[in-house]
């Protein structure tokens, strides 16, 4: 059961489980595109500065981490996959 619901959900939010962001009712983004908008709202308002650890607990691969890692010029990046 649970492999169709992941299959579902990423028929659904084009492979991203995470909430987006539209910028208005007239914008049609994928959900991949509003969700990279959201992590990246999310980065900004973080304040991330060089020498930050990153930690990632999650279920996916860490793409969010990665991209704070990015921003952050982080040394250090761990991740923790929950199944």
């Amino acid at each position: 059961m649970t492999d169709v619901y992941h299959e579902v959900m990423r028929t659904i939010w084009d492979h991203n489980l995470h909430f987006g962001l539209w910028t208005s009712e007239e914008d049609e983004s994928p959900n991949r595109v509003a969700a990279e908008r959201m992590t990246a709202l999310h980065i900004e308002k973080l304040g991330a500065r060089h020498g930050w650890r990153v930690l990632d607990v999650g279920r996916r691969v860490g793409t969010s981490a990665f991209r704070l890692a990015e921003a952050s010029h982080a040394d250090d990046r761990v991740g923790v996959g929950v199944r």
